[in-house]
């Protein structure tokens, strides 16, 4: 024999999936992703939790790290995924010297004279770093975005430039690039401001 379902339960049904659903591929908001990835190496010194924000293909990203300054990656490792990814582990490593536990806000070194900039989603001057967020079309064209623009296909883009204090006393400017890969934002590129 047939059981006949009434609509309201239907319809109830349909409306629970989809909130559950939606919940689940909602993409996560842009500053707690790089506050999430921030904490995770600075502050509690959890690289296989740095190590999962990255996409599967950010260590075939031939610029990652790529600076005249950085000096981690050497062009004949460049073409073994797995040496890049020890390499840019240990260049994090590295600059996560300070005690485990530290606030994000004694470990930044931001300059609260930097003027903020208009482009920016976040407070800089509070979270202690500048967040951009840019949409496919409104990246630069040149050679770092073009290449970048083409080898992590997405829609939107963030940006970070985060000012640290060295070991020897100065500072050290890093900046990150997440792509919006799916429902998620996932790193793909990291490198120094030289000067």
């Amino acid at each position: 024999m047939l059981k006949v379902v009434k609509p309201q339960i239907v319809i109830l049904l349909f409306i629970l999936s989809t909130k559950v659903y939606s919940a689940q591929t909602k993409l996560p908001d842009p500053q707690q992703t790089v506050d999430k990835f921030l904490n995770a190496w600075l502050v509690k010194k959890n690289f296989a939790q740095v190590r999962r924000e990255f996409s599967k293909e950010a260590f075939s990203n031939k610029l990652i790290l790529s600076d005249d300054c950085a000096g981690y990656i050497h062009d004949n490792e460049r073409a073994v995924p797995k040496r890049v990814e020890r390499q840019v582990m240990k260049f994090l490593r590295d600059f996560a010297f300070t005690a485990k536990g530290m606030s994000l806000k004694a470990i930044l070194a931001f300059d609260n004279k930097s003027d903020e900039n208009p482009g920016t989603i976040n407070l800089a001057s509070k979270d202690g770093y500048f967040l951009l967020r840019t949409k496919r079309d409104e990246l630069p064209n040149d050679d770092e975005w073009s290449y970048l623009k083409t080898r992590f296909i997405s829609t939107e883009y963030l940006s970070a430039v985060v000012t640290l204090k060295t070991q020897g006393g100065g500072k050290g400017s890093l900046y990150f690039h997440w792509a919006k890969l799916g429902n998620n934002w996932k790193l793909i590129h990291l490198g120094m401001h030289c000067i």
